[in-house]
Protein backbone atom coordinates (compact mmCIF):
# COMPACT_ATOMS: atom_id res chain seq x y z
CA UNK A 1 0.00 0.00 0.00
CA UNK A 2 0.89 3.76 -0.15
CA UNK A 3 3.07 4.69 3.03
CA UNK A 4 2.11 6.42 5.82
CA UNK A 5 4.21 9.12 7.11
CA UNK A 6 4.14 12.01 9.34
CA UNK A 7 3.22 14.88 6.70
CA UNK A 8 -0.21 12.13 6.24
CA UNK A 9 -0.85 13.69 9.95
CA UNK A 10 -1.94 17.40 10.84
CA UNK A 11 -0.32 19.21 13.51
CA UNK A 12 -2.70 19.60 16.21
CA UNK A 13 -1.12 20.65 19.75
CA UNK A 14 -4.79 20.15 21.30
CA UNK A 15 -5.06 16.73 19.77
CA UNK A 16 -4.93 13.90 22.58
CA UNK A 17 -2.81 10.81 22.11
CA UNK A 18 -5.81 8.81 22.64
CA UNK A 19 -7.09 10.40 19.01
CA UNK A 20 -3.84 10.66 17.46
CA UNK A 21 -3.40 6.61 17.55
CA UNK A 22 -6.88 6.43 16.61
CA UNK A 23 -6.16 8.07 13.33
CA UNK A 24 -3.20 6.30 12.83
CA UNK A 25 -5.02 2.96 13.15
CA UNK A 26 -7.85 4.54 11.13
CA UNK A 27 -4.98 4.93 8.19
CA UNK A 28 -3.24 1.73 8.42
CA UNK A 29 -6.85 -0.41 8.79
CA UNK A 30 -7.59 1.91 5.01
CA UNK A 31 -4.61 0.67 3.46
CA UNK A 32 -4.42 -2.93 4.38
CA UNK A 33 -7.86 -3.16 3.63
CA UNK A 34 -6.90 -3.14 -0.15
CA UNK A 35 -4.11 -5.67 0.54
CA UNK A 36 -5.57 -8.40 2.80
CA UNK A 37 -7.93 -10.95 1.85
CA UNK A 38 -11.18 -10.29 3.87
CA UNK A 39 -13.60 -14.03 4.09
CA UNK A 40 -15.79 -14.17 6.33
CA UNK A 41 -15.65 -17.38 8.62
CA UNK A 42 -18.69 -19.00 7.91
CA UNK A 43 -18.05 -18.91 4.16
CA UNK A 44 -15.80 -22.35 4.55
CA UNK A 45 -16.30 -22.84 0.56
CA UNK A 46 -14.42 -19.73 -0.24
CA UNK A 47 -12.13 -20.31 2.60
CA UNK A 48 -10.65 -23.79 1.02
CA UNK A 49 -10.72 -22.10 -2.78
CA UNK A 50 -8.55 -18.90 -1.88
CA UNK A 51 -6.05 -21.17 1.25
CA UNK A 52 -6.28 -25.03 0.53
CA UNK A 53 -3.30 -25.88 -1.04
CA UNK A 54 -3.64 -29.75 -2.00
CA UNK A 55 -0.65 -32.22 -0.78
CA UNK A 56 1.09 -34.11 -3.73
CA UNK A 57 1.35 -37.87 -3.59
CA UNK A 58 4.97 -38.03 -3.91
CA UNK A 59 4.75 -36.04 -0.79
CA UNK A 60 2.20 -38.18 0.73
CA UNK A 61 4.08 -41.19 -0.29
CA UNK A 62 7.03 -39.94 0.89
CA UNK A 63 6.67 -38.74 4.46
CA UNK A 64 3.83 -40.68 5.69
CA UNK A 65 5.76 -43.22 7.78
CA UNK A 66 7.55 -40.30 9.64
CA UNK A 67 4.42 -38.40 9.72
CA UNK A 68 2.37 -41.24 11.31
CA UNK A 69 5.21 -41.84 13.67
CA UNK A 70 5.64 -37.77 14.41
CA UNK A 71 2.04 -37.76 15.76
CA UNK A 72 2.19 -40.71 17.36
CA UNK A 73 5.37 -39.44 19.17
CA UNK A 74 3.77 -35.63 19.73
CA UNK A 75 0.39 -36.75 20.65
CA UNK A 76 1.13 -37.20 24.88
CA UNK A 77 2.55 -33.60 24.34
CA UNK A 78 0.31 -31.59 21.81
CA UNK A 79 -2.70 -33.31 22.72
CA UNK A 80 -2.90 -32.47 26.42
CA UNK A 81 -1.77 -28.74 25.42
CA UNK A 82 -4.53 -28.33 22.69
CA UNK A 83 -7.31 -29.10 24.80
CA UNK A 84 -5.90 -26.92 28.29
CA UNK A 85 -5.70 -24.05 25.50
CA UNK A 86 -9.14 -24.32 23.71
CA UNK A 87 -10.94 -24.91 26.92
CA UNK A 88 -9.34 -21.81 28.50
CA UNK A 89 -8.78 -19.59 25.59
CA UNK A 90 -10.43 -20.61 22.68
CA UNK A 91 -13.75 -18.57 23.33
CA UNK A 92 -11.15 -15.44 23.32
CA UNK A 93 -9.33 -15.50 20.22
CA UNK A 94 -5.72 -16.17 21.80
CA UNK A 95 -6.59 -19.51 21.53
CA UNK A 96 -3.45 -20.42 18.82
CA UNK A 97 -1.17 -17.67 20.61
CA UNK A 98 -0.95 -19.59 23.88
CA UNK A 99 -0.85 -23.28 21.94
CA UNK A 100 1.99 -21.89 20.34
CA UNK A 101 3.58 -20.53 23.38
CA UNK A 102 2.81 -23.56 25.66
CA UNK A 103 4.89 -25.54 23.14
CA UNK A 104 7.55 -23.37 21.98
CA UNK A 105 8.17 -23.71 26.30
CA UNK A 106 7.67 -27.45 26.91
CA UNK A 107 9.01 -28.76 24.17
CA UNK A 108 12.64 -28.76 24.59
CA UNK A 109 11.66 -30.35 27.62
CA UNK A 110 9.68 -32.78 26.13
CA UNK A 111 12.47 -33.72 24.05
CA UNK A 112 15.20 -33.88 26.81
CA UNK A 113 12.92 -36.34 28.23
CA UNK A 114 12.46 -38.40 25.14
CA UNK A 115 16.87 -38.54 24.92
CA UNK A 116 16.65 -39.56 28.49
CA UNK A 117 14.00 -42.49 28.44
CA UNK A 118 16.22 -43.74 25.05
CA UNK A 119 19.39 -43.54 26.54
CA UNK A 120 17.99 -45.33 29.80
CA UNK A 121 16.64 -48.28 27.81
CA UNK A 122 20.08 -48.83 26.79
CA UNK A 123 19.75 -46.52 23.10
CA UNK A 124 23.16 -44.51 23.87
CA UNK A 125 23.84 -42.72 20.85
CA UNK A 126 19.99 -43.46 19.93
CA UNK A 127 19.05 -40.75 22.18
CA UNK A 128 21.11 -38.13 20.35
CA UNK A 129 19.94 -39.32 17.07
CA UNK A 130 16.29 -39.34 18.89
CA UNK A 131 16.92 -34.89 19.49
CA UNK A 132 17.69 -34.56 16.14
CA UNK A 133 15.10 -36.94 14.01
CA UNK A 134 12.03 -36.11 16.39
CA UNK A 135 11.81 -32.54 15.20
CA UNK A 136 11.64 -33.98 11.39
CA UNK A 137 8.52 -36.38 12.10
CA UNK A 138 6.42 -33.41 13.46
CA UNK A 139 7.30 -31.35 10.16
CA UNK A 140 6.52 -33.89 8.53
CA UNK A 141 3.38 -34.68 9.77
CA UNK A 142 2.55 -30.60 9.28
CA UNK A 143 3.18 -31.27 5.96
CA UNK A 144 0.78 -33.65 5.65
CA UNK A 145 -1.93 -32.37 7.85
CA UNK A 146 -4.64 -30.24 6.06
CA UNK A 147 -4.33 -26.71 6.53
CA UNK A 148 -7.97 -25.53 6.39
Amino acid sequence: GKYITEVDFPVNHFQTAGSSIKMINERIFVQLEKLVVQIKPVNENQLRKVFERPVSYTKKTFLFIPATLGYLIHAPLYLPLQKYAYINYGRIDHYNSVLIGLLFLLYPFYLILIAFIISYAGGGWWSIFAVCAIPVTAWSTMQLKKQI
